[in-house]
């Protein structure tokens, strides 16, 4: 690893590809909906023709196709640190004390005529006693649990990294449905039988019933470790003793809102990981993810297109199928796994032409055309 400049932040380009092999690197995709979503595989052949492909280790194919998948939505953050419960306390609160009919009388500050401006500033200062006595001192308790859950959950977003948090960890609870759903897979991805065992066969004909059963079980698994539902459900969770490297999308969030959503947990995460790189074994850098969204992480073609139903009139923003291989993908876990193909070929200086704005068509195909897929290669989902 090349010494960064004091006082900058880490950057691709100062990880040689000899360091990067001995971290876990994980492509994240920053959002809304989700604050990350996190992926520790990919292929990065896939994106270039083999004549093309450096001949480095770090790109070699995954053995195993299956991976680990991490995320963490905005509603699970403002659920687990309890914002839900507080802002109704404090909700049901300015309502009893009137302090919602006093700001409900307020005009809108936001404007150029003088007049208005004054009479806002009039009508607040007279109200001021009783505001300061509410806000200064009724809910300060509430608002300090506020900043006591976050610090909490806060923490949980840098654990899942370190050793699984409290979501995906060895000791998470069993409410948490995620390990005990992870519980119920087998090796091949297919789900284990629920239904429940009767101790005695059937009077009639025995033999014959027994054979049905084990034709019928040894049908249920082929079809489930045959099918790619069946082969690309995530890896459990599992342990690592490597130095965990986040290579985290740069997409800025300029806007405080995106239908009707906050924007402020995706910037809220980057700053949480880069001063947890204090206290906690853990990288994190900025990665590009220009396209990440527009290309198939599995044939590296730009040809994903949204998802349309009711006739083809409402398109699904969140599940993109792929043009050329099929593939049916979850938008945030594609992009994650380009993310994580793209930090790998940014440590060598490399990046496709697939995720740079030339158009694809006029571009060299030795160079941009992907090595075929393979007919028996599992599809993700």
């Amino acid at each position: 690893m090349s010494g960064a400049s004091i006082g900058q932040p880490l950057r691709l380009t100062d990880i040689s590809p000899v360091a990067m092999q001995q971290m876990d690197v994980w492509g994240i995709d920053p959002g809304v909906t989700d604050i990350f979503v996190a992926s520790n595989s990919s292929d990065p052949r896939a994106y270039l023709s083999p004549a093309d492909l450096p001949g480095e280790p770090l790109l070699a194919t995954p053995p195993n196709p299956r991976h680990q998948i991490r995320r963490f939505s905005s509603a699970e953050y403002y659920v687990k640190a309890g914002y839900r419960k507080t802002v109704a306390n404090i909700k049901a609160w300015k309502q009893q004390h009137g302090i919602t009919e006093i700001e409900s009388s307020f005009g809108s500050p936001k404007t150029t005529v003088r007049q208005n401006i004054t009479a806002y500033i009039t009508e607040k200062l007279r109200h001021l006693d009783r505001l300061l006595l509410f806000y200064g001192q009724d809910i300060q308790q509430l608002r300090f649990l506020n900043y006591r859950g976050a610090q909490l959950v806060n923490h949980d977003l840098v654990k899942i990294f370190v050793d699984g948090g409290r979501k995906y960890g060895s000791h998470a609870s069993n409410y948490n449905s995620h390990d005990t759903y992870m519980s119920r897979l087998n090796e091949d991805g297919s789900f284990k039988s629920r239904r429940r065992q009767h101790a005695h066969p059937s009077p009639l004909q025995p033999r014959q019933c027994q054979n049905q059963n084990q034709q019928k079980k040894k049908l249920t698994s082929f079809l489930f470790s045959e099918t790619r539902n069946g082969k690309w459900r995530p890896l459990p969770f599992q342990p690592s003793t490597q130095i965990p490297l986040l290579c985290i999308g740069d997409g800025r969030f300029g806007r405080r809102r995106f239908n009707k959503k906050p924007l402020g947990l995706a910037n809220r995460f980057k700053k949480v990981v880069r001063l947890a790189q204090r206290q906690f074994p853990i990288l994190m850098v900025d990665a590009d993810e220009a396209f990440s969204s527009k290309v198939c992480s599995k044939c590296g073609k730009k040809t994903l297109a949204n998802v349309t139903v009711d006739g083809g009139e409402s398109k699904l923003h969140a599940v993109q199928c792929c043009e050329t291989c099929s593939t049916v993908w979850q938008r945030d876990c594609n992009a994650s796994r380009n993310i994580h193909a793209l930090s790998h070929f940014a440590a060598l200086g490399v990046k496709p032409l697939v995720f740079t704005p030339q158009d694809q068509d006029q571009a060299d195909p030795s160079t941009t055309s992907p090595p075929d897929a393979q007919p028996n290669q599992p599809t993700p989902t």
